[in-house]
């Protein structure tokens, strides 16, 4: 009978050596230790996971401690208006006159086709010519009114972009307007459908939301009218505090609106909070309040 050697098919040794490739008992202690402090601290990207558990994988996503209050390590990137009124506010205090130049070459258009299109009418009016004859000059005048004003809006946006980087800013920047033709499609869109809202109150206050980083996405991304479109709205339906940033935009309107002095602060204080607001919702990086990044 064929005698089988210890250890073999199953059969443990006599001897008290360990078997080899098994760990000592002070080296299963030294794993047992090292593996339950790596899954109960906090800061560890282990933590969390039960013990002997495997770790996750490289590039995952950490697990992160529980906290008071329902705490979700995602509200840090969630940007509040607090910051951003601070943020604009020293921006605009760093570079006053620059800033206060933007509201007066906004409504440039209004000195270079209304008056002129208000002295063609006094004029024929004058020669007792219909009235209905002069019709088309005002419309074409105020077309071009329009566009010229949607173009400085895009070259402020650009503008504006520099500032909130952090990169030299300079005034005739706010005459160069990249995309532009794409830019002033999507605006005029986004007007058309604002307007059309606007006859139900709630509609366009709907699309003026949604639309809110239009401009600012066409000029900054150079993309299509409609792709800049899309990507306004898909921004502004992460919700968040970005409720609170277009009522705060929208009171900040009205209210500079009021006063000529109020309009030239309001008015770059609140682009730039648009383009805060743009560049932490796309995850990009600001300029130190007043300063470079």
């Amino acid at each position: 009978m064929t005698q089988h050697t210890p250890g073999q098919y199953g059969m443990q040794p006599e001897s008290n050596a360990p078997i080899e490739g098994t760990p000592s008992g002070d080296a299963l202690s030294a794993q047992h230790t090292t593996s339950e402090s790596i899954g109960t601290t906090p800061y560890s990207p282990y933590y969390g996971s039960p013990y002997g558990a495997m770790p996750p994988a490289p590039g995952a996503a950490p697990a992160y401690p529980p906290a008071y209050g329902g705490y979700h390590p995602q509200a840090l990137n969630q940007p509040r208006v607090g910051d951003a009124w601070k943020w604009s506010w020293a921006h605009v205090k760093a570079r006053p006159l620059m800033l206060a130049a933007f509201p007066f070459i906004a409504f440039l258009p209004v000195l270079v086709f209304a008056i002129p299109s208000a002295t063609l009418d006094s004029i024929l009016y004058s020669m007792n010519s219909p009235s209905q004859d002069v019709v088309w000059p005002h419309v074409a005048m105020a077309i071009c009114g329009i566009l010229c004003f949607f173009y400085l809006l895009l070259g402020a946006f650009h503008f504006f972009l520099k500032i909130a980087r952090g990169q030299d800013a300079r005034l005739r920047d706010l005459f160069v307007a990249p995309n532009a033709l794409h830019g002033m499609i999507a605006m005029v869109v986004t007007g058309v459908i604002t307007y059309v809202g606007s006859v139900f109150l709630i509609f366009g206050l709907i699309a003026q939301y949604f639309f809110l980083l239009t401009g600012l996405i066409a000029v900054d991304q150079q993309c299509h009218a409609f792709a800049a479109i899309k990507r306004s709205c898909s921004l502004m339906a992460k919700g968040g505090n970005n409720i609170v940033f277009f009522l705060t935009f929208i009171a900040m309107v009205y209210a500079g609106l009021l006063t000529a002095v109020g309009w030239i602060i309001l008015a770059p204080m609140g682009v730039l909070m648009n383009a805060y607001l743009y560049l932490r919702l796309s995850g990009q990086d600001v300029a130190a309040a007043g300063g470079q990044r």
